[in-house]
C-alpha cells in the first residue's frame, strides 16, 4: 500500500512539522534551529552539525502541477542565493560546520522539472568558491515520502507512553547546594513561612529541603527531553517562560498563600502536559514543581 501524506499544509505548522522531521533524522542534539523573527533565517530553517542546511516551504496546493513547480523553483532560487547574500552572517551563524547539502523540505515534489534548477544552483554555489561550502555541496527538494520512516516514528511515539529518567538528589548533594545558595534558602523559607503558619522550623526546613529536590532534579529532565525530543523540550520552555511572564505581570493566583503555590503547580502542569501529552505524569511533575521551587527562590511568586 502507497502511504498517502497531507499535503495542503498552513506554512507556520508545516515549518514545526518539518523541524520535527529533521530532528528525527538527525538527533535532536545535532539539529540548530535558526529563528526567522531577527532580520530574517538567511535562506536557513536549521542546519546539523554533519553538513546539512534545511529550508521548509508549504506553497499553496493545487492540483496543478506546474503551478506548485513554479512555486518551488522560484522558492530554490530565492534562498539558495542567500548563501552569497548573507555570506558573512552564515559563516558566523554555522562557525566551523562546512555545507554538504541544501534541502528544500516541501510536502510535496512531483515534478522533475525541479531538478535541472538543482544541479544550476549547485553549480553556481561551488563556482561561487563560499568559504563554508563543502566540495561534495548539491542542492536538493524533498518531500514527505523521503521522511516516511521518520514520519512512522513520529505516529509511534504519539501513542506510546514515554518515561525519562532522573536519580534522586543526594542528601550530601542537597546539603551543599543549600550552603552555597543561602540566599535563595532563606528567600523560598520565608515565603513558605507564611503559606504554613502553623509549621514548626523543622516542618519547614523539610519543606524546602523537598523544593530544593525537585528544582535540582528538573535540569536533569530537561537535558534528557532535550537530547529525546527536542521540538518537546522547546515548547516546554515556552510554555514556562510564558507562565512566569504571566506571574510576573499578574501576580499569584487567588486564595491564601498556601493555595496560590498549589495553584501554581496545579497549573504550570496542566500547560506542560499539553506539550508532553505522552510522559510520564512523575516527569511532568519534576518540571513543574522544579519551576515552581526556581519561583519561589527568585522572586516571579511573590506574596
Amino acid at each position: 500500500m502507497v502511504e498517502t501524506y497531507k499535503n495542503d499544509w498552513d506554512p507556520e505548522d508545516w515549518q514545526n512539522f518539518g523541524l520535527q522531521l529533521i530532528r528525527e533524522r538527525h538527533g535532536g542534539a545535532n539539529v540548530q534551529r535558526v529563528p526567522d523573527k531577527d532580520r530574517g533565517d538567511s535562506g536557513m530553517e536549521a542546519f546539523t552539525f554533519d553538513g546539512c542546511v534545511y529550508q521548509c516551504y508549504a506553497p499553496e496546493f493545487t492540483p496543478d502541477i506546474s503551478f506548485r513547480t513554479e512555486k518551488i523553483r522560484a522558492k530554490l532560487n530565492r534562498d539558495v542565493n542567500k548563501l552569497f547574500e548573507y555570506a558573512l552572517t552564515i559563516t558566523k551563524l554555522l562557525g566551523s560546520v562546512r555545507i554538504s547539502r541544501w534541502i528544500l523540505l516541501v510536502p510535496l515534489f512531483d515534478s522533475k522539472e525541479v531538478i535541472p534548477t538543482c544541479s544550476s544552483l549547485t553549480d553556481k554555489v561551488l563556482l561561487g568558491r563560499l568559504s563554508f561550502i563543502n566540495p561534495d555541496f548539491r542542492v536538493s527538494v524533498e518531500d514527505q515520502s523521503d521522511f516516511s520512516s521518520e514520519i512512522e516514528q513520529l505516529r509511534r511515539r504519539g501513542g506510546t507512553r514515554i518515561r525519562l529518567t532522573s536519580s534522586e538528589t543526594s542528601a550530601e548533594v542537597l546539603e551543599n547546594w543549600q550552603v552555597q545558595h543561602n540566599d535563595l534558602v532563606e528567600e523560598m523559607t520565608r515565603k513558605l513561612q507564611r503559606a504554613f503558619p502553623t509549621d514548626n522550623a523543622t516542618e519547614i526546613g523539610e519543606k524546602v529541603s523537598q523544593y530544593i529536590s525537585w528544582h535540582l532534579r528538573r535540569p536533569n529532565v530537561l537535558d534528557q527531553l532535550r537530547g529525546d525530543a527536542a521540538d518537546v523540550w522547546e515548547q516546554v520552555l515556552v510554555a514556562t517562560s510564558n507562565a512566569e511572564k504571566k506571574l510576573r505581570t499578574f501576580g499569584p493566583p487567588d486564595g491564601n498563600t498556601k493555595q496560590a503555590i498549589g495553584n501554581c503547580v496545579a497549573d504550570l502542569g496542566n500547560e506542560i502536559s499539553e506539550c508532553m501529552p505522552n510522559f510520564q505524569k512523575s516527569e511532568i511533575d519534576k518540571v513543574a514543581i522544579g519551576t515552581v521551587a526556581d519561583w519561589l527562590m527568585r522572586c516571579p511568586l511573590d506574596f
